[in-house]
């Protein structure tokens, strides 16, 4: 899953090297874009740990990834700037609870004398 969180984070980059000429968007139309994303991002990293907690961590990190997979294909059908926009906020709302959740999963999962060890390793495969 990180993995994935990762390579979706870094493939907008890749993607606009055409994306920006087909759709005629400025770059500062693809900057806004891609920064709007933190925006959502930054919204629901709090309250999405707080329903992982209410919840269960396999129930809500599923939904999380379920949603975000949802909103990542729908981008395929971006037409124009504002839709550009909404669907980067919306991903950005979408991806917000994952690596946090992940973090606050693996702070449930291994005991504190292993952690650092198990986030390292973690870091390492993503890379």
């Amino acid at each position: 899953m990180m993995f994935f969180n990762y390579l979706d984070r870094i493939n907008l980059g890749f993607a606009g090297l055409q994306m920006n000429k087909d759709l005629g968007f400025t770059s500062a139309v693809f900057g806004f874009g891609a920064s709007i994303f933190f925006l959502g991002y930054m919204i629901l990293q709090i309250p999405s740990n707080l329903m992982m907690y209410r919840f269960g961590a396999s129930l809500w990190l599923g939904a999380v990834l379920i949603v975000w997979g949802s909103v990542a294909t729908v981008t395929v059908f971006v037409w124009n700037e504002w839709s550009f926009y909404v669907l980067r906020f919306l991903l950005g709302l979408a991806e917000a609870g994952l690596l946090p959740g992940l973090a606050l999963y693996l702070t449930l999962w291994f005991p504190s004398r292993y952690r650092a060890r198990a986030v390292a390793g973690s870091v390492v495969t993503a890379r």
